[in-house]
């Protein structure tokens, strides 16, 4: 709500990066953020990104400065301006994203995060001019990067700390790249290496810069078109429940509002999917997950369609809802057939067995907490009925052969663009929920819609890595394994897809074998314990020898296992540091552990 207009509190005046803003009458409820990306037709400064929303992740972190009359000097502070009023910014100084170390370090992967980190370090700088790493790391501490691992962010941060150079002012300032080589070597080399061969050279991406700096844009980045509309989904509020009626007419109420959009408004196919069309765009009499699409709100702002899709009425008939492997067990509630692997005599063995060792292991999902949410902006063109579509999406093709399936167009008036992708990690290669809707409103309304997730929308619809729970039975000697880099003499696999009321989850990084690893190494871990032997025993045991092979018929080169292994433990002085935690362990715990696996992958 507006302040009075007379108020001399109505005005707000402020600065952007050395730019005063004088701002009449401003929205109490409008972040910093926001207004940084969206409000001010001067400012439109898009290097500050949305992520979470919430504070937690730090991409829109931005330095705030004020002077303190107390001790007469200017405080500088870094802030989350995702949660700061733009009202509380009266008289202060904001200056947001400016940075280029991170990129001499390779501190800069997808870019979403970047913005955040050079403005929190950039904060700390203004603060203490030389920090220590220590204080380096506590300045970072409410940033959030999935790619980097942080090591090369640290990295490109280091050079600014005292801890840099011990030597100070007396570090050597001459070394062999200060000369020519070429003036001194006594002969040309027989062949020169092209500057414009990458080759052994640390290059950094092309992008790197421009993300450092904050003019990398991502699709909530793009300019809006002058006619533009935003796009909100009405979504389930049960896990399952049968629907029994859509009652848009409140929404349609609301001053604003273009349109409501149904599984009844698509030309073509409402089901869809890469590779089984066993997903929906919208629910049609019943939704199986909380959060599944029902419906979507078309509106001339964001603001808008966001309220009126919390004006559509949808009544429900609550259903029984699965939510764990166990309870689909107990329901007996799967998916397909039952999944089996045999290989040996595994009968034979458990009578002839000495001992068995037995139990179960459970991993849940993981989420793929990208940066960047799930977002699209659909362009129609009045030529030929195209549609441009710009979506962070890993597989262009598959979403052109999606669209084209549900509008009913044909390919060649699909184009997919992809500039950029904020983190993926699988999340963006299946998952078109948001798209669709976006695309099919676009075609229907010939006009150009946007749609960005919120953080909680995104992860109550997308689905993640796959839950697991594997219970076994392992012999003695022959142990069981899904193989990993373990000999399978004798197996008997079965496995079960279970049908749940939560999101159908999608590929992550390592496409189950993670799973797997976990599994196997855990009946490592468990025989070793019953027989009281050394885990790397059993490991070594077990290990694929030279000539045996895959559970497949692969014939992998099983000799380089057992080296890979020896050379590790030797150059990790493993046997030394092992010694070293058992007499630690005498006071406290520790834990040293090795382990080797095998991702194998093939061309199709």
């Amino acid at each position: 709500m507006a302040l009075p207009p007379g108020d001399e509190s109505a005005t707000l005046i402020f600065y952007v990066n050395g730019q005063k803003i004088v701002e009449e009458n401003p929205d109490p409820e409008e972040t910093l953020l926001k207004y940084l990306r969206r409000k001010h037709a001067v400012v439109l400064l898009t290097g500050t990104k949305l992520s979470c929303g919430q504070g937690a992740c730090g991409s829109c972190t931005v330095m705030v400065s004020r002077y303190d009359r107390k001790s007469k000097q200017i405080r500088h502070a870094a802030v989350v301006s995702c949660l700061v009023p733009v009202c509380s910014l009266h008289g202060l100084a904001v200056t947001t994203i400016e940075g280029e170390q991170l990129v001499k370090a390779h501190g800069t992967q997808c870019g979403y995060c970047t913005p955040g980190f050079v403005m929190s370090m950039y904060t700390l700088l203004h603060n203490n001019p030389i920090p220590s790493m220590d204080q380096v790391q506590k300045a970072i501490l409410g940033n959030l990067c999935r790619c980097t691992g942080y090591r090369p962010i640290l990295d490109g941060f280091k050079p600014f700390t005292k801890d840099y150079c011990p030597l100070g002012d007396q570090c050597c300032k001459r070394t062999s790249s200060s000369n020519n080589s070429d003036e001194s070597m006594p002969v040309n080399p027989l062949s020169d290496h092209p500057e414009s061969d990458g080759v052994g050279r640390p290059i950094v991406h092309r992008s790197a810069r421009q993300q450092a700096t904050g003019e990398a844009l991502f699709i909530d980045d793009t300019p809006h078109y002058e006619n533009e509309l935003y796009l909100s989904l009405v979504t389930s509020k049960y896990g399952h429940a049968r629907i029994l009626k859509v009652d848009p007419s409140e929404a349609l109420r609301v001053n604003g509002v273009v349109d409501v959009i149904t599984h009844k408004n698509i030309p073509g196919k409402n089901q869809y999917g890469q590779i089984k069309p066993d997903e929906v765009v919208f629910a049609v009499e019943e939704v199986e997950f909380y959060g599944q699409i029902i419906a979507a709100v078309i509106a001339t702002t964001e603001d808008i369609a966001k309220r009126a899709a919390e004006l559509v009425d949808v009544t429900y008939q609550p259903l029984p809802c699965i939510t764990t492997i166990q309870e689909a067990i107990k329901a007996d509630s799967y998916l397909d057939n039952c999944k089996k692997l045999r290989i040996g005599d595994t009968a034979s063995g458990f009578i002839q067995a000495d001992e068995i060792v037995q139990g179960e292991i459970e991993m849940g999902g993981q989420e793929h907490f990208y940066m960047e949410t799930m977002r699209a902006l659909v362009v129609p063109s009045k030529e030929d009925n195209q549609l441009n579509v710009f979506a962070p999406v890993q597989n262009g093709k598959a979403l052109q052969e999606v669209i084209s399936h549900v509008l009913d167009i044909p390919y060649s008036t699909i184009g997919v663009h992809t500039k950029r992708i904020g983190g993926s990690f699988g999340g963006k290669g299946t998952k078109l929920l948001v798209v669709l809707p976006v695309a099919l409103a676009a075609h229907r309304l010939k006009r150009p819609v946007r749609c960005i997730l919120d953080r909680d929308t995104d992860m109550q619809i997308t689905g993640g890595r796959h839950p697991v729970l594997a219970q076994y039975k392992i012999l003695e000697v022959l142990l069981l394994g899904f193989d990993n880099c373990y000999q399978i003499r004798n197996v008997q696999i079965n496995g079960r897809l279970c049908k749940t009321n939560l999101p159908s989850n999608t590929a992550m990084r390592g496409f189950g074998n993670p799973q797997t690893i976990c599994i196997v190494e855990t009946w490592m871990q468990h025989v070793a314990e019953r027989l009281n032997l050394n885990p790397e025993q059993v490991r070594e045991l077990n290990m694929y020898k030279s000539g045996e092979i895959f559970p497949f018929n692969g014939n992998p080169e099983t000799s380089t296992f057992e080296r890979t292994w020896n050379e590790v433990k030797s150059k990790s002085d493993f046997q030394v540091r092992s010694r070293e935690v058992e007499e630690f362990n005498r006071y406290v715990e520790m834990f040293i552990y090795i382990y080797i696996y095998i991702y194998i992958f093939s061309v199709y």
